[in-house]
């Protein structure tokens, strides 16, 4: 890894490392577009409190909501959000946010490492990379999305680490490899998955290097307490946060196929149907042409030799979507909590691509692909649809659009570009609403009124979010609307 970081450089890897680089500087320049998420605030108080029982033993944090979740990355962002040179709230959420951009570009460095290992070809390591970063959902999640995506890099991480250490087992890797594995389960303990499959995939295989197997085991027991507060004084604390995330505590309804189900009774298909509506369908047909290329060779192949390394891509892409399935998890939000078997399904895709074709043509016209559906809904590619999905105009009375929220922020500004106003009476749909007020200059947010009821409200905005029917028959004063969808509206009710 350290020496594919210096290749980047002055190596055969340096258009790739340039190229990402450019990507990484675009989003930084981008930030300002994306407003505030739901779960943000969320997040980051739990932090607080966590912050508050390592510096002053504060143990209200046990009894919180949040408590099964891990923290340490958030307790990064808030050591972020504490620079001394940050004077405002609104400078706080841009670097945290560009810090999240940040990890999720070296998330980037990571997927093209293990594609190296995996035995493709630079060329179409960079298109892999491409699949992952460009994919819509994934990137307009990478800014806001504090616990998915940095989940989702941890476990193309710990994938890299995997492959490394299966190349050439020693004590060295190992210490690595379980500090990975540690890190990533008390991120989110849907992260024990990992070192569960590495034993039933790789383990075995290292009956003679049974020092190198002890040193991951003794490293992920030691990291996991080490980084999550919640274990410290009990960590056998770990099989009661596995017990509730299984089962996460969120009761609501979600809108799913045109009605609302509950989130603790959804069908088997949930989260496999929103994966398949929500990515581009050049993926679907990758991984279409990755079925029958792996058929054609089984048929044709004499000899049968089993390649690990793809044993262990496969169960990534389908395992945890099986155990969600069929397990009774309880989701929402579309497919948000199992975003860390996207980078899988970019590997089988890559697998897919056409050999016949030239390799150059067929890398550009997949790139130009993805950006082209991610430019199309910037900077709200969280709210991406394709074709499958239907008609785009009444794709909002079928699945939530913007549930993420992050659309007030434009509707914010458009309000104080047409009221010059100090004090502006505002009446918004749902919490988002408020919290991206929070983005504004202080003299800016300050002008707003977050009223509670109609009556009170110059304006209302809302983004549909559990209201899939339009709010009035009347033409809106602001309409958010991206690749024929209108995720938000502005009304002046006086």
């Amino acid at each position: 890894m350290r020496r594919l970081l210096s290749d980047f450089l002055t190596g055969p890897h340096r258009w790739f490392g340039l190229g990402l680089f450019v990507f990484w500087i675009a989003g930084l320049l981008a930030l300002p577009r994306y407003g505030i998420t739901w779960d943000e605030p969320i997040v980051l108080g739990y932090a607080d409190a966590v912050w508050s029982y390592i510096v002053h033993g504060d143990r209200h944090f046990l009894q919180m909501d949040d408590r099964y979740h891990g923290v340490w990355y958030s307790l990064v962002l808030k050591a972020i959000g504490a620079l001394p040179w940050i004077q405002d709230v609104s400078v706080q959420y841009l670097w945290q946010h560009g810090m999240n951009f940040t990890v999720f570009c070296l998330g980037g460095v990571a997927m093209y490492w293990v594609l190296l290992q995996m035995g493709v070809a630079r060329l179409y390591a960079a298109l892999g990379v491409v699949l992952v970063l460009g994919h819509p959902r994934l990137w307009g999640h990478a800014v806001t999305n504090m616990k998915d995506i940095p989940f989702m890099v941890m476990w193309i991480l710990a994938t890299g680490c995997v492959l490394s250490f299966d190349r050439s087992p020693s004590v060295k890797r190992g210490v690595v490899l379980g500090c990975v594995f540690g890190a990533a389960i008390a991120l989110r303990v849907v992260g024990g998955l990992i070192p569960l499959l590495w034993c039933c995939v790789f383990a075995w295989r290292y009956r003679e290097q049974w020092k190198a197997v002890l040193t991951v085991v003794l490293n992920a027991v030691g990291a996991v307490v080490l980084l999550w507060p919640f274990l410290w004084e009990n960590p056998f604390r770990l099989f009661e946060a596995i017990k509730g995330m299984s089962r996460y505590h969120w009761e609501g309804t979600v809108l799913y196929r045109g009605a609302f189900e509950w989130s603790t009774d959804l069908p088997w298909h949930y989260a496999v149907s929103w994966m398949g509506l929500t990515t581009p369908v050049l993926y679907v047909v990758l991984v279409v042409l990755a079925a029958i290329k792996c058929g054609l060779w089984l048929r044709r192949s004499e000899s049968f030799v089993v390649n690990w390394r793809w044993v262990w891509v496969l169960c990534w892409a389908i395992v945890p979507l099986l155990l969600v399935s069929f397990g009774g998890a309880h989701l929402y939000d579309g497919w948000r909590h199992v975003f860390f078997v996207a980078p899988a399904w970019c590997v089988i895709c890559v697998f897919g691509l056409p050999c016949r074709l030239r390799s150059v043509f067929t890398v550009v016209l997949c790139m130009g692909t993805v950006l082209i559906s991610t430019a199309s809904m910037f900077p709200y590619q969280s709210s991406f649809f394709n074709a499958l999905a239907g008609d785009k105009e009444t794709i909002r009375s079928r699945y939530e659009q913007d549930y993420w929220g992050s659309t007030y922020l434009e509707c914010l500004k458009s309000v104080l570009a047409v009221d010059y106003r100090q004090s502006i009476p505002v009446y918004v749909a749902n919490d988002p609403g408020k919290y991206n007020a929070l983005l504004l200059p202080r003299h800016e947010r300050l002008r707003f009124v977050f009223v509670e009821s109609l009556g009170e409200a110059d304006y209302f905005i809302g983004n549909f979010r559990w209201h899939p029917q339009d709010y009035s028959l009347v033409e809106p004063l602001v309409s958010v609307e991206r690749d024929g969808m209108r995720l938000a509206v502005v009304y002046a009710l006086r």
